[in-house]
């Protein structure tokens, strides 16, 4: 959240791994994002792909949650829109 506070910039997507972001998982950085004006595409990766889990993530802010293990078309459709 520092780098996106102090960037000043507004970026179209945002990628996160909750594997990344000690002491905080996707849901909650999803929802402090939208809280700083954050109006781009959030998408969460995960190693918990639990439907409730999932529901959280998507309440909380986040446009799409996909499983940690990445297929090169996801990761197509995320570069490319």
């Amino acid at each position: 959240m520092e780098v996106y506070k102090a960037d000043c910039v507004e970026y179209d997507v945002i990628v996160m791994s909750d594997n990344f972001m000690p002491g905080m998982d996707n849901a909650a950085a999803a929802k402090e994002l939208r809280e700083l004006g954050h109006k781009g595409y959030i998408l969460c990766a995960t190693d918990d792909s639990r439907p409730a889990k999932i529901k959280s993530y998507i309440k909380q802010g986040a446009n799409k949650v996909v499983s940690n293990v990445l297929e090169w078309d996801e990761i197509r459709a995320v570069r490319w829109g």
